[in-house]
């Protein structure tokens, strides 16, 4: 018998096999993505903080951190006044509490000492900025 083409049981099992494996597939794309997230997030802060510490010192001025609607923004001070420098955006599936706003010295340090809590669904995240100055990230969950 000289078949020619796929016969439907054997189109049906293809279909059912892709499927399976593209349903497996998902809940690691899912947690791929949720360290991205967190990742971006991570490099977001640390960069505003690194960069809040660099522009206090070349300006030799105290640069505030603030966390705002519209990410994180940096402002310097200019007299009796905060006057915003720069802004930080980062994605929204990523929540971000501050304890305080920290101020950057021209000294390079910084006050107060500020924990920093960087969240998703999945992963919790703590980062710290010392009073000399010193950023860590620490991994909660």
């Amino acid at each position: 018998m000289n078949k020619k083409g796929v016969g439907v049981l054997e189109l049906l099992v293809s279909m059912t096999l892709a499927s399976l494996i593209m349903a497996l597939s998902l809940s690691g794309f899912k947690s791929l993505f949720s360290r991205m997230e967190m990742s971006h997030a991570i490099r977001t802060v640390t960069a505003a903080l690194n960069t809040a510490r660099y522009q206090a010192i070349e300006n030799n001025r105290p640069v505030k951190v603030e966390n705002q609607e519209e990410g994180i923004v940096l402002k310097i001070k200019g007299g009796d006044r905060w006057i915003p420098l720069q802004v930080f955006e980062w994605n929204r599936r990523t929540e971000i509490s501050m304890t305080a706003s920290p101020v950057f010295s021209p000294f390079g340090s910084v006050t107060p000492t500020t924990t920093i809590e960087l969240r998703n669904h999945q992963r919790l995240y703590e980062i710290t900025a010392a009073i000399t100055g010193r950023i860590k990230v620490f991994r909660i969950r």
